[in-house]
């Protein structure tokens, strides 16, 4: 129903009506409104009224009251502080805008570009401004950039012709092609920006130079503001974290967080400030000390702020720390420390001083060191000191100073001036030892030094001391006295020991090179002495001394001297040699004895077997009753007495030869394998007799040795041979190696063995060895002599290890040969 009526014909004509009425009502409201505003500008004298034929009324403003306006507005235009412009656009052939049109300008903006109004209006801007300003001008083309787009721009430029200011400047364009150009001048504004980013930059500076951060803490919202140094300072990231208390005590060391919390907690409670040294932790992990200061403020009783610093006094501590670590190190000094000022009078000593001296420091500060003076120096010293230390040198020497007690004693004083960091001299400084001890022990050491060279010199042997280079820093009379006997020089030289040693070396003496090698053996600690006997002639090489020579060595202030006494033992060794002599012809008329008793015996025996089987062989032969076979068996023991004596008389004639020198060898390359293989027949039947183990392992690849091959042959055979009779069962083996240049042959057996307390007989003149401990074997006891003998005479050397019951192993070396092995 309620639908219906708001679609009616009747509704519709009066809502027109209602509407029509409303228009024709708000026009009314619009007239009274103008109508009030006329008669208020009448009752000024503004305008004047005037009515029309339909009787409507208007309100019009004279021409000379529209003429004073125009006065008004232009001298408050031309008056204005600001400077204005009113420009039209010139665009290029192409469109473009190129210049810009002055249509109306006021003088403000004038004065900017340095030219009158009059000289402006209707130019071109860019052909009236001075060459010098075109290009800062730019700011032109951008107020102008306003046009088509029917838009406002603002921004700031400087301006540095004539005036150098900064304006705020203002664009908009009325219309299309124009455009409006307002410059407020906010040089003095910008200067008070530039003085107060000047201001912060110093104070950022000074707190990054000084450490020193500053914070705000507002209590109420639980927010902190930090300045660029707290960041530093905390080693946090800048503006890049939030910063809360909660930042802030995980940071502060735990140690120290209770201490912290309770200040801050004080200070807010009581309204306080507060002054707090304590530790931090960087996120690195680095502690730092801090010092931090606080005080509350109140925001007109709304809220309240903590406002504080933060210094960073890291080096401070350290430099305290040291400082503390100094003072006590010169406190606990085993030195006297003593400071007085420019004129000498005490101002602080340690407790070492007062130990030593007896004063009290309270006894000494104020008085000069002149209170330990004993009298005993010479008043030189004391001017020299002064002298020297005046001047900024520093002073060393040794005083018998006096204590409180009067008890005299010894100080070795190194005295120094301190300056300050002009240079000027400002406090002495003298460390002080109490070196009486010392000066008693080196008086005791300088009198037993004295008893020293008195005993030494009460030798007979020659000794001198030498430092580790050679340089012989004392000799004995002794030796000064042997000196003068065998020099034309009555002073002795001063040589090098080790030096002399050398040359001896180089002109033949071996003892010297033996001396030398002892001697680096003491230094290098690998011996602790050495013992020497060495020989040496006279002056005119007439007489031959014998000497031994002792060395030792000592320690003196980490250096290492040594000590050679030489003892003549001539005599001794003289009538020893007699004695030895003597000795040894008894034990060769003894050995010659044995030797003719043991040839006799040698001889007698194939003699005899010669004798008694051809008697026989003869006896049976004349009756009759000697056979072909007992012949041969006759025959057979005659040849063998016949060759075991020839054998005897030739071991007899080799001996001879080669001790007397006409032994004729034949140096050649030998194959030491080949001499072996050459007489290995000779042993294998007896070998298999005795049911040995006949062993040849000498490699074929060895290289040649020189010898003479017969003789090695011989070398061979007696070894071998040897080996084999004293053997009963086991191994007999032959081998050989290298060794550098040298090749080193070995029979080895596993015989009766030879007891150690005859080994050194083994190689013995007409002994044989064994004869106490084993069964008389056939044989003169000159085989391993001859042996020895042969092996010496081609250069080699020879050696026997043994063991009773285990065997025994006869070893010889031979020079190799440079020869290939492919030349054989």
């Amino acid at each position: 129903m309620e639908t219906q009526i708001f679609e009616s014909e009747e509704f519709k004509k009066e809502l027109v009506d209602l509407r029509e009425k409303a228009r024709q009502c708000n026009q009314m409201q619009t007239e009274v409104v103008r109508l009030k505003e006329g008669l208020k500008a009448l009752k000024k004298g503004m305008v004047d009224v005037v009515v029309n034929d339909n009787e409507e009324i208007s309100f019009v403003i004279p021409q000379s009251k529209i003429e004073q306006q125009d006065l008004e507005l232009e001298l408050l235009f031309e008056n204005m502080m600001n400077a204005f412009a009113y420009l039209k656009i010139v665009n290029d052939e192409n469109g473009d805008p190129a210049d810009y049109t002055i249509i109306r300008i006021n003088s403000a903006f004038g004065k900017i570009i340095g030219a009158e109004k009059k000289d402006l209006i209707g130019k071109k801007i860019f052909e009236v401004l001075p060459v010098e300003i075109k290009a800062e001008f730019s700011w032109i083309k951008t107020c102008g950039n306003v046009v088509p787009k029917e838009a406002q721009t603002q921004f700031e430029q400087q301006i540095s012709f004539p005036t150098n200011k900064w304006y705020k400047i203002s664009s908009y364009s009325p219309q299309n092609g124009y455009f409006a150009v307002v410059m407020s001048d906010v040089t003095q504004q910008k200067l008070a920006e530039q003085a107060l980013r000047e201001s912060e930059r110093s104070l950022t500076k000074a707190q990054e130079i000084a450490h020193l951060g500053n914070w705000v803490y507002d209590i109420d919202a639980g927010n902190m503001k930090w300045s660029d140094e707290t960041y530093r300072i905390l080693k946090l990231p800048m503006n890049d974290c939030d910063i809360t208390p909660a930042l802030m005590r995980q940071i502060i060391h735990p140690e120290d967080l209770e201490k912290v919390s309770k200040t801050v907690r004080d200070a807010i409670e009581q309204s306080a400030p507060f002054d707090l040294e304590h530790r931090i932790v960087r996120t690195d992990g680095e502690v730092r000390f801090v010092h931090m200061q606080a005080e509350l403020t109140d925001q007109n009783g709304q809220s309240k702020q903590m406002i504080g610093t933060i210094h960073d006094i890291t080096e401070r501590k350290q430099v305290e720390f040291e400082l503390r670590k100094l003072s006590q190190a010169v406190e606990q000094s085993p030195a006297s420390v003593i400071i007085t000022d420019v004129d000498g009078k005490i101002d602080y000593v340690n407790s070492k001083f007062v130990e030593v001296t007896g004063y009290t420091a309270e006894e000494a500060i104020g008085k000069k060191p002149s209170i330990l003076k004993s009298g005993n120096m010479p008043p030189e010293v004391y001017k020299e000191m002064w002298s020297m230390i005046k001047q900024g040198g520093n002073w060393q020497v040794e005083f018998e100073n006096k204590k409180k007690s009067g008890e005299l004693f010894w100080e070795n004083a190194l005295i120094s001036p301190i300056k300050d960091t002009r240079g000027k001299i400002t406090n002495y400084l003298a460390l002080k030892e109490d070196i009486t001890q010392r000066k008693l022990a080196r008086r005791a050491l300088n009198a037993m030094h004295v008893r020293f060279e008195k005993t030494i010199d009460a030798l007979s042997s020659e000794v001198c001391i030498v430092d580790e280079s050679g340089k012989i820093l004392y000799i004995n009379e002794a030796w000064r006295n042997f000196y003068k006997q065998n020099s034309s020089s009555n002073t002795f030289p001063q040589f090098n020991y080790f030096q002399v040693c050398q040359q001896a070396a180089d002109e033949g003496v071996p003892e010297a090179l033996e001396i030398l090698s002892g001697v680096k053996s003491i230094l290098d600690g690998e011996k602790s002495n050495l013992s020497l006997q060495y020989t040496c002639h006279s002056k005119d090489k007439t007489i031959k001394r014998w000497f031994v020579v002792s060395v030792t060595s000592f320690e003196s202030n980490n250096k290492k001297y040594l000590v050679f006494a030489h003892e003549n033992v001539s005599q001794s060794v003289l009538r020893e040699k007699a004695e030895n002599d003597r000795l040894i012809a008894d034990q060769a008329n003894q050995a010659k004895s044995e030797f003719l008793a043991s040839m006799s015996h040698e001889f007698r025996t194939p003699l005899n077997g010669i004798l008694g089987f051809t008697q026989t062989a003869f006896r049976n032969a004349k009756r009759e009753k000697l056979n072909v076979e007992k012949a041969l068996e006759y025959f057979k023991e005659i040849h063998q007495s016949g060759t075991h004596l020839k054998a005897l008389v030739n071991d007899i004639l080799d001996l001879a030869k080669i001790e007397s020198g006409v032994l004729n060898l034949r140096i050649e390359e030998v194959k030491l394998h080949q001499v072996v293989e050459s007489i290995w027949s000779n042993f294998e039947q007896k070998a298999i007799e005795k049911k040995l183990e006949l062993e040849n392992v000498i490699p074929s690849d060895l290289p040649f040795v020189k010898a003479d091959r017969n003789k090695l042959a011989q070398v061979f055979l007696n070894l071998i041979g040897n080996a084999i009779k004293f053997t009963e069962t086991g191994t007999v083996a032959v081998s050989a190696k290298t060794a550098d240049t040298r090749i080193v042959v070995s029979v080895k057996d596993t015989g009766i063995g030879i007891p150690e307390k005859w080994l050194k007989h083994v190689f013995s003149k007409f002994i044989q060895v064994g004869e106490s401990y084993v069964t008389k074997t056939e044989g003169t006891g000159l085989g391993l002599a001859i042996t020895q003998k042969l092996i010496q005479a081609m250069q080699g050397e020879i050696w026997v290890s043994s063991k009773l019951g285990e065997g025994s192993t006869f070893s010889f070396s031979l020079k190799t040969s440079c020869k290939e092995q492919n030349e054989l």
